[in-house]
């Protein structure tokens, strides 16, 4: 009896030690794949979230079952990513490669949902990626407008302290039509709010995503834009800049627009 209890004792020693080498590689795995996507956030460019991807795919056949929400998340963002990235190229071809990967960033967010139903990245994400698929195809609006909108709220009610839920929220606010319920004030509020929050908040866990700090600052300015207040957009864009100086973007095509409607109001 003694000995059948030291075997049992030996046993569940070997496997705890087994299951915390497992974590610590899906911990180091999941470290670098936060670190590509940074990169690929940083240079914008599909090839980078590809790679991301399939490093992400391998992860997943690592990662411990109480984990297994985070990585379908990490699968979901990059694909949501790469279908606003080829988006941008305003082609047929690429509208459908685009719808493609919300596709599929929308299985893998929904599956994060089912291993944690208030984890509310995936939830805020997922608010996002229909709001996409609409964007692509209005028809969709018919089934997938009010899950944005549940998507989002739940979002808030889990992580209200969270930036990234005010950001989203903002953006579905602000791309929404005013008949469906969107509203440039409230959007302007929630880009406000989001800017504040990211002065403060913490990730609860170092494997947790760290987006959107830079790009609340486009978005807002954006908004300020649509409501008439160049300068303070031009403010905002400038502020992207310092927090991401590659942003081609705002540099090439948001500033110069501003700048030509400031120029404008000044010659009136």
């Amino acid at each position: 009896m003694k000995k059948s209890l030291i075997f049992v004792w030996v046993l569940f020693a070997v496997n705890l030690c087994f299951a915390k080498q497992d974590f610590e590689t899906y911990k180091e795995a999941t470290l670098e794949l936060k670190s590509e996507l940074k990169a690929a956030d940083s240079a914008w460019k599909e090839s980078l979230f590809i790679s991301a991807n399939a490093k992400a795919e391998r992860i997943l056949g690592v990662t411990p079952s109480d984990h297994l929400f985070l990585t379908h998340y990490y699968i979901g963002y990059i694909n949501w990513r790469l279908g606003i990235v080829v988006r941008g190229e305003d082609t047929d071809e690429n509208k459908d490669k685009a719808g493609e990967y919300f596709k599929k960033a929308q299985e893998h967010l929904e599956k994060s949902i089912e291993f944690k139903e208030d984890f509310a990245e995936s939830r805020l994400l997922l608010s996002s990626v229909y709001g996409n698929r609409i964007g692509l195809n209005a028809f969709l609006g018919m089934f997938l407008g009010s899950k944005a909108s549940s998507e989002i709220n739940q979002a808030l009610e889990l992580d209200s302290d969270n930036p990234r839920v005010h950001l989203e929220f903002a953006r579905n606010q602000f791309f929404t039509p005013k008949m469906f319920g969107g509203s440039l004030e409230r959007a302007l509020e929630a880009f406000s709010t989001s800017i504040e929050k990211f002065k403060t908040y913490k990730i609860k866990n170092e494997l947790y995503p760290e987006w959107g700090n830079s790009e609340v600052h486009t978005w807002y300015g954006i908004a300020l834009m649509k409501n008439e207040e160049n300068e303070e957009a031009l403010e905002e864009f400038n502020k992207t800049l310092e927090l991401h100086p590659e942003n081609g973007w705002v540099k090439y095509n948001l500033i110069p627009q501003v700048q030509e409607k400031i120029s404008e109001a000044k010659a009136k």
